[in-house]
């Protein structure tokens, strides 16, 4: 799933874990969420946009709790 598909299906409070991959997207958050990576993985996973015009994360009034933690957000595409 993507990382827009997994915000849209988790419920307020919850943690999403993401994979040690390239992740894609552009997210508006109106929830309070916990999006993390595997610690001993943070350097290989990486978020980007998929619209590099526009954020990475949007936070609306909802998702004043939310926490982002061991993971790269990078503007640039990954080099494989």
């Amino acid at each position: 799933s993507t990382l827009e598909e997994a915000v849209e299906e988790t419920s307020d409070g919850r943690t999403i874990s993401l994979c040690p991959l390239p992740h894609r997207g552009n997210v508006t958050l109106d929830k309070s969420l916990t999006i993390t990576g595997y610690p001993d993985f943070k350097d290989e996973t990486v978020v980007m946009p998929e619209n590099i015009h526009l954020p990475i994360f949007i936070l609306q009034e909802g998702a004043a709790k939310s926490s982002f933690r061991h993971f790269i957000i990078s503007r640039e595409p990954d080099d494989d």
